[in-house]
Protein backbone atom coordinates (compact mmCIF):
# COMPACT_ATOMS: atom_id res chain seq x y z
CA UNK A 1 0.00 0.00 0.00
CA UNK A 2 1.48 3.21 -0.84
CA UNK A 3 1.55 6.28 1.52
CA UNK A 4 -0.53 8.94 0.66
CA UNK A 5 1.56 12.33 1.17
CA UNK A 6 0.20 15.48 0.61
CA UNK A 7 3.23 18.30 0.50
CA UNK A 8 2.45 22.30 1.16
CA UNK A 9 3.89 25.29 -0.17
CA UNK A 10 3.55 28.48 -0.71
CA UNK A 11 4.58 29.34 -3.89
CA UNK A 12 6.57 28.09 -6.91
CA UNK A 13 7.85 30.94 -8.54
CA UNK A 14 11.88 31.53 -9.01
CA UNK A 15 13.25 31.02 -5.42
CA UNK A 16 16.13 28.67 -3.69
CA UNK A 17 13.34 27.17 -1.93
CA UNK A 18 11.05 26.90 -4.42
CA UNK A 19 13.89 25.14 -7.23
CA UNK A 20 14.43 22.62 -4.02
CA UNK A 21 11.27 21.85 -3.47
CA UNK A 22 11.44 20.33 -7.56
CA UNK A 23 14.43 18.28 -6.58
CA UNK A 24 12.72 17.04 -3.35
CA UNK A 25 9.72 15.70 -5.39
CA UNK A 26 12.01 14.09 -8.24
CA UNK A 27 13.76 12.17 -5.51
CA UNK A 28 10.09 10.86 -4.19
CA UNK A 29 9.47 7.62 -5.36
CA UNK A 30 5.93 7.05 -7.01
CA UNK A 31 6.14 3.31 -7.00
CA UNK A 32 6.56 4.07 -3.25
CA UNK A 33 4.13 7.30 -2.39
CA UNK A 34 1.25 8.66 -3.36
CA UNK A 35 1.79 12.46 -3.87
CA UNK A 36 -0.10 15.87 -4.11
CA UNK A 37 1.59 18.72 -4.04
CA UNK A 38 -0.45 21.76 -2.57
CA UNK A 39 0.20 25.24 -3.66
CA UNK A 40 -0.83 28.62 -1.72
CA UNK A 41 -0.39 30.76 -4.50
CA UNK A 42 -1.33 30.89 -8.04
CA UNK A 43 1.28 33.76 -9.60
CA UNK A 44 0.29 32.33 -12.97
CA UNK A 45 3.00 33.29 -15.75
CA UNK A 46 5.06 33.72 -12.42
CA UNK A 47 4.60 29.99 -11.88
CA UNK A 48 8.68 29.22 -13.10
CA UNK A 49 8.99 25.84 -11.72
CA UNK A 50 5.39 24.60 -12.73
CA UNK A 51 6.79 23.06 -15.75
CA UNK A 52 9.06 21.40 -13.58
CA UNK A 53 7.01 19.15 -11.50
CA UNK A 54 6.90 15.81 -12.10
CA UNK A 55 4.04 14.04 -13.48
CA UNK A 56 3.61 11.45 -11.19
CA UNK A 57 3.02 14.41 -8.60
CA UNK A 58 -0.58 15.78 -9.29
CA UNK A 59 -0.62 19.39 -7.29
CA UNK A 60 -3.28 22.29 -6.98
CA UNK A 61 -3.34 25.76 -6.50
CA UNK A 62 -5.23 26.59 -3.24
CA UNK A 63 -5.98 30.30 -4.30
CA UNK A 64 -7.01 31.80 -7.65
CA UNK A 65 -4.73 33.75 -10.02
CA UNK A 66 -7.21 36.78 -10.32
CA UNK A 67 -6.96 37.32 -6.68
CA UNK A 68 -3.17 37.05 -6.71
CA UNK A 69 -2.95 39.19 -9.84
CA UNK A 70 -4.94 42.16 -7.77
CA UNK A 71 -2.76 41.58 -4.88
CA UNK A 72 0.67 42.33 -6.59
CA UNK A 73 -1.62 45.26 -8.15
CA UNK A 74 -2.53 46.51 -4.92
CA UNK A 75 0.95 45.89 -2.45
CA UNK A 76 2.91 48.85 -3.70
CA UNK A 77 0.18 51.42 -4.22
CA UNK A 78 0.09 54.32 -2.05
CA UNK A 79 -3.41 55.07 -2.34
CA UNK A 80 -5.63 54.54 1.01
CA UNK A 81 -8.87 52.34 -0.82
CA UNK A 82 -6.12 50.59 -2.68
CA UNK A 83 -3.82 49.68 0.16
CA UNK A 84 -6.94 48.34 2.20
CA UNK A 85 -8.06 46.17 -0.86
CA UNK A 86 -4.55 44.81 -0.44
CA UNK A 87 -4.78 43.90 3.21
CA UNK A 88 -7.96 42.46 2.84
CA UNK A 89 -7.08 40.47 -0.37
CA UNK A 90 -4.27 38.78 1.94
CA UNK A 91 -6.60 38.09 4.68
CA UNK A 92 -8.90 36.56 2.42
CA UNK A 93 -6.19 34.80 0.34
CA UNK A 94 -4.82 32.51 3.43
CA UNK A 95 -8.35 31.98 4.86
CA UNK A 96 -9.96 30.74 1.45
CA UNK A 97 -6.33 28.61 1.50
CA UNK A 98 -6.48 26.84 4.61
CA UNK A 99 -10.46 25.97 3.98
CA UNK A 100 -9.62 24.29 1.10
CA UNK A 101 -6.66 22.74 2.20
CA UNK A 102 -8.44 21.34 5.05
CA UNK A 103 -10.78 19.44 2.38
CA UNK A 104 -8.10 17.99 0.41
CA UNK A 105 -5.96 16.31 3.39
CA UNK A 106 -8.86 14.19 4.34
CA UNK A 107 -7.32 11.25 2.83
CA UNK A 108 -3.24 11.65 3.79
CA UNK A 109 -1.26 9.87 5.73
CA UNK A 110 1.87 12.09 5.87
CA UNK A 111 1.33 16.14 5.19
CA UNK A 112 4.96 17.55 4.68
CA UNK A 113 4.86 21.66 5.36
CA UNK A 114 7.70 21.97 3.27
CA UNK A 115 8.28 25.80 3.79
CA UNK A 116 6.35 26.08 7.56
CA UNK A 117 3.55 27.75 6.08
CA UNK A 118 1.08 26.65 7.50
CA UNK A 119 2.29 27.34 11.03
CA UNK A 120 -0.19 30.19 11.93
CA UNK A 121 -2.78 28.60 10.90
CA UNK A 122 -2.25 24.61 11.53
CA UNK A 123 -4.51 24.12 14.40
CA UNK A 124 -7.34 24.31 11.94
CA UNK A 125 -6.74 21.31 10.25
CA UNK A 126 -7.96 18.02 11.13
CA UNK A 127 -4.77 15.97 11.71
CA UNK A 128 -5.94 13.17 13.51
CA UNK A 129 -4.12 10.09 12.50
CA UNK A 130 -1.55 12.06 10.15
CA UNK A 131 1.84 12.28 10.23
CA UNK A 132 2.44 16.14 9.89
CA UNK A 133 6.38 17.17 9.12
CA UNK A 134 7.47 20.39 8.97
CA UNK A 135 10.79 21.18 6.85
CA UNK A 136 12.46 24.58 8.09
CA UNK A 137 14.63 26.40 5.47
CA UNK A 138 15.46 29.53 7.49
CA UNK A 139 16.73 30.86 10.70
CA UNK A 140 18.60 29.31 13.68
CA UNK A 141 15.66 26.83 15.37
CA UNK A 142 15.08 30.29 17.64
CA UNK A 143 11.66 30.33 19.31
CA UNK A 144 8.86 32.10 17.74
CA UNK A 145 8.25 36.00 18.36
CA UNK A 146 4.02 35.12 17.01
CA UNK A 147 2.51 33.27 20.07
CA UNK A 148 0.48 31.49 17.70
CA UNK A 149 3.18 29.87 15.74
CA UNK A 150 4.94 29.38 18.86
CA UNK A 151 1.75 27.36 20.79
CA UNK A 152 1.12 25.84 16.82
CA UNK A 153 4.83 24.11 16.71
CA UNK A 154 3.54 21.14 18.71
CA UNK A 155 1.43 20.36 16.11
CA UNK A 156 4.32 18.86 13.87
CA UNK A 157 5.82 15.28 14.68
CA UNK A 158 8.89 15.87 13.14
CA UNK A 159 10.58 19.12 11.85
CA UNK A 160 13.66 18.91 9.74
CA UNK A 161 16.34 21.57 9.55
CA UNK A 162 18.63 22.06 6.47
CA UNK A 163 21.37 22.36 8.53
CA UNK A 164 22.95 21.22 12.38
CA UNK A 165 22.84 24.55 13.84
CA UNK A 166 19.19 24.87 12.94
CA UNK A 167 18.17 21.51 14.24
CA UNK A 168 20.27 22.32 17.74
CA UNK A 169 18.13 25.35 17.77
CA UNK A 170 15.10 23.52 17.81
CA UNK A 171 15.87 21.16 20.30
CA UNK A 172 16.96 23.28 22.42
CA UNK A 173 13.58 25.56 22.19
CA UNK A 174 11.32 22.89 22.07
CA UNK A 175 12.53 20.21 24.29
CA UNK A 176 9.22 20.40 25.69
CA UNK A 177 7.55 19.32 22.64
CA UNK A 178 7.77 15.76 21.72
CA UNK A 179 8.85 16.48 18.23
CA UNK A 180 11.66 14.64 16.12
CA UNK A 181 14.29 17.00 15.33
CA UNK A 182 16.29 15.74 12.02
CA UNK A 183 18.82 17.75 9.93
CA UNK A 184 18.68 16.73 6.32
CA UNK A 185 20.53 19.29 3.95
CA UNK A 186 19.70 20.40 1.01
CA UNK A 187 21.44 19.00 -2.29
CA UNK A 188 21.64 19.77 -6.23
CA UNK A 189 20.74 17.67 -9.72
CA UNK A 190 24.01 17.58 -11.18
CA UNK A 191 23.36 16.09 -14.28
CA UNK A 192 20.54 18.75 -15.17
CA UNK A 193 22.33 21.84 -14.30
CA UNK A 194 24.68 20.50 -16.67
CA UNK A 195 21.93 19.67 -19.16
CA UNK A 196 20.35 23.45 -18.31
CA UNK A 197 23.95 25.17 -18.82
CA UNK A 198 23.91 24.06 -22.46
CA UNK A 199 21.56 26.90 -23.38
CA UNK A 200 22.81 29.86 -25.01
CA UNK A 201 22.77 33.30 -23.40
CA UNK A 202 21.02 36.08 -25.33
CA UNK A 203 23.06 38.98 -24.02
CA UNK A 204 25.86 39.86 -26.48
CA UNK A 205 26.96 42.74 -23.79
CA UNK A 206 28.11 41.34 -21.22
CA UNK A 207 31.65 40.53 -22.01
CA UNK A 208 34.05 38.32 -18.60
CA UNK A 209 31.85 38.79 -15.85
CA UNK A 210 31.12 37.62 -11.79
CA UNK A 211 28.17 36.75 -11.02
CA UNK A 212 25.64 36.63 -8.78
CA UNK A 213 22.37 35.21 -8.51
CA UNK A 214 19.27 36.29 -5.84
CA UNK A 215 16.10 37.78 -5.29
CA UNK A 216 16.82 41.39 -5.30
CA UNK A 217 15.77 42.04 -1.02
CA UNK A 218 17.97 43.68 1.53
CA UNK A 219 19.21 40.04 2.89
CA UNK A 220 20.96 39.54 -0.41
CA UNK A 221 23.51 42.88 0.02
CA UNK A 222 23.51 43.86 -3.43
CA UNK A 223 24.03 47.21 -2.38
CA UNK A 224 27.37 45.88 -0.49
CA UNK A 225 27.93 43.97 -3.56
CA UNK A 226 27.82 47.08 -6.07
CA UNK A 227 30.10 48.95 -3.50
CA UNK A 228 32.70 46.48 -3.30
CA UNK A 229 33.00 45.82 -6.89
CA UNK A 230 33.61 49.81 -7.61
CA UNK A 231 36.49 49.69 -5.05
CA UNK A 232 38.21 46.58 -7.14
CA UNK A 233 37.40 48.44 -10.11
CA UNK A 234 39.19 51.36 -9.00
CA UNK A 235 42.61 49.41 -8.20
CA UNK A 236 42.50 47.70 -11.13
CA UNK A 237 42.19 47.66 -14.55
CA UNK A 238 39.96 44.67 -14.74
CA UNK A 239 37.26 44.35 -17.75
CA UNK A 240 35.30 41.91 -15.87
CA UNK A 241 31.59 43.57 -15.11
CA UNK A 242 29.29 42.54 -12.64
CA UNK A 243 26.23 40.29 -13.68
CA UNK A 244 22.81 40.26 -11.37
CA UNK A 245 20.28 37.79 -12.03
CA UNK A 246 17.21 38.00 -9.93
CA UNK A 247 14.29 40.52 -8.86
CA UNK A 248 13.07 41.81 -6.19
CA UNK A 249 11.76 45.59 -4.43
CA UNK A 250 15.20 46.41 -4.64
CA UNK A 251 15.63 46.92 -7.63
CA UNK A 252 15.40 50.68 -7.81
CA UNK A 253 17.52 51.08 -4.86
CA UNK A 254 20.17 49.02 -6.70
CA UNK A 255 19.62 51.48 -9.70
CA UNK A 256 20.03 54.19 -8.14
CA UNK A 257 22.96 53.35 -6.66
CA UNK A 258 24.79 52.33 -10.12
CA UNK A 259 23.64 55.55 -11.52
CA UNK A 260 25.50 57.41 -8.58
CA UNK A 261 29.00 55.33 -9.12
CA UNK A 262 28.57 56.02 -12.77
CA UNK A 263 28.63 51.42 -13.75
CA UNK A 264 25.62 51.34 -16.07
CA UNK A 265 27.87 49.87 -18.50
CA UNK A 266 29.10 47.67 -15.73
CA UNK A 267 26.55 46.07 -13.89
CA UNK A 268 24.02 44.10 -15.44
CA UNK A 269 20.26 43.85 -13.61
CA UNK A 270 19.09 40.90 -15.88
CA UNK A 271 15.92 40.22 -13.74
CA UNK A 272 14.59 36.75 -12.81
CA UNK A 273 15.92 33.87 -15.42
CA UNK A 274 13.78 30.53 -15.20
CA UNK A 275 17.31 28.72 -16.38
CA UNK A 276 20.35 30.52 -14.52
CA UNK A 277 22.83 27.97 -15.09
CA UNK A 278 24.44 29.04 -18.42
CA UNK A 279 25.24 32.39 -16.83
CA UNK A 280 26.99 30.18 -13.48
CA UNK A 281 28.76 28.23 -16.46
CA UNK A 282 30.02 31.27 -18.20
CA UNK A 283 31.13 33.15 -15.63
CA UNK A 284 34.84 34.34 -14.10
CA UNK A 285 33.91 33.99 -10.30
CA UNK A 286 31.06 33.83 -8.79
CA UNK A 287 29.99 35.73 -5.45
CA UNK A 288 27.55 35.53 -3.03
CA UNK A 289 27.11 38.72 -0.73
CA UNK A 290 24.03 37.61 1.43
CA UNK A 291 23.68 38.40 5.21
CA UNK A 292 22.04 35.19 6.05
CA UNK A 293 21.72 31.48 4.15
CA UNK A 294 20.71 28.63 6.14
CA UNK A 295 22.28 26.65 3.10
CA UNK A 296 23.41 28.28 0.27
CA UNK A 297 22.36 26.18 -2.80
CA UNK A 298 23.76 28.16 -5.63
CA UNK A 299 27.02 28.26 -4.31
CA UNK A 300 26.80 24.31 -4.34
CA UNK A 301 25.27 24.66 -8.02
CA UNK A 302 28.14 27.12 -8.94
CA UNK A 303 31.01 24.04 -7.93
CA UNK A 304 29.43 21.92 -10.20
CA UNK A 305 31.72 24.34 -13.20
CA UNK A 306 34.14 24.34 -10.70
CA UNK A 307 33.80 28.19 -10.72
CA UNK A 308 35.95 30.10 -7.59
CA UNK A 309 33.35 31.28 -5.24
CA UNK A 310 33.23 34.12 -3.09
CA UNK A 311 30.84 34.55 -0.03
CA UNK A 312 29.93 36.92 2.58
CA UNK A 313 30.28 34.68 5.77
CA UNK A 314 27.20 32.74 6.98
CA UNK A 315 26.27 29.29 8.29
CA UNK A 316 25.14 28.53 4.67
CA UNK A 317 28.02 29.35 3.37
CA UNK A 318 30.19 27.97 5.81
CA UNK A 319 28.75 25.04 5.24
CA UNK A 320 29.37 24.43 1.70
CA UNK A 321 32.73 26.08 1.60
CA UNK A 322 34.05 23.66 4.62
CA UNK A 323 34.87 26.99 6.28
CA UNK A 324 36.83 28.49 3.63
CA UNK A 325 38.58 25.32 2.41
CA UNK A 326 36.58 25.21 -0.84
CA UNK A 327 36.25 29.06 -1.40
CA UNK A 328 36.39 32.36 0.07
CA UNK A 329 34.19 33.43 3.39
CA UNK A 330 34.03 37.84 3.46
CA UNK A 331 33.80 39.24 7.07
CA UNK A 332 32.65 42.46 4.87
CA UNK A 333 31.78 42.65 1.00
CA UNK A 334 32.34 46.14 0.93
CA UNK A 335 36.28 45.37 2.36
CA UNK A 336 37.13 42.20 1.38
CA UNK A 337 35.77 41.58 -2.01
CA UNK A 338 38.62 43.51 -3.66
CA UNK A 339 41.50 41.75 -2.00
CA UNK A 340 39.83 38.43 -2.80
CA UNK A 341 39.58 39.40 -6.70
CA UNK A 342 42.84 41.56 -7.09
CA UNK A 343 44.60 38.18 -5.62
CA UNK A 344 43.22 35.64 -8.03
CA UNK A 345 43.06 37.94 -11.21
CA UNK A 346 46.71 38.72 -10.65
CA UNK A 347 47.76 34.91 -9.73
CA UNK A 348 46.79 32.64 -12.40
CA UNK A 349 47.93 29.28 -10.40
CA UNK A 350 46.36 30.84 -7.37
CA UNK A 351 42.79 30.65 -9.26
CA UNK A 352 43.88 27.44 -10.71
CA UNK A 353 43.61 25.72 -7.01
CA UNK A 354 40.66 27.09 -5.94
CA UNK A 355 38.67 25.97 -9.14
CA UNK A 356 39.75 22.66 -8.21
CA UNK A 357 38.78 22.74 -4.57
CA UNK A 358 35.82 23.97 -5.97
CA UNK A 359 34.82 21.34 -8.41
CA UNK A 360 35.71 18.30 -5.52
CA UNK A 361 34.21 20.06 -3.11
CA UNK A 362 30.80 20.23 -4.65
CA UNK A 363 30.49 16.54 -5.05
CA UNK A 364 29.27 16.46 -1.72
CA UNK A 365 25.74 17.71 -2.29
CA UNK A 366 24.89 15.35 -5.30
CA UNK A 367 21.43 14.17 -4.52
CA UNK A 368 22.23 10.12 -4.40
CA UNK A 369 23.09 10.56 -0.95
CA UNK A 370 20.12 12.98 0.04
CA UNK A 371 17.61 10.62 -1.82
CA UNK A 372 18.62 7.41 0.63
CA UNK A 373 18.41 9.98 3.10
CA UNK A 374 15.14 11.20 2.65
CA UNK A 375 13.41 8.12 1.64
CA UNK A 376 14.56 6.48 5.17
CA UNK A 377 12.98 9.38 7.14
CA UNK A 378 9.85 9.21 5.51
CA UNK A 379 9.20 5.37 5.61
CA UNK A 380 10.19 5.41 9.25
CA UNK A 381 6.57 8.18 9.92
Amino acid sequence: MKKKIGICTGNISVGGQEKMLIEFLKVLSPEKYDLELFIEENKGEKNFFQKDIPNYVNYRFLTSKSIMNRIERNKSSKNPLRKLIYSIDLVRKKEKAIRKLSELIEDKDIIIDYNLGLLRKIDRLNLKEKKVVGWSHAGEGGILKNKKKHLNMGKYNSIISVNDLMRKGYEKNYSHLSIKMKTIENFIDEENILKLSKENIPEDNLGDYILSVGSLTENKNFIALIKGYKKFLDRSESTLNLVIIGEGKERENLERNIKKLNLEKRIFLLGSKANPYPYIKNCEYYVQSSKAESFSLVLAEAMVFGKVVISKENIGAKRVLKNGENGFLMKSVERDLEKILLKLIRDKNFKKVYEAKSKEGGKEFFRGPAKEKIEEFIDSL
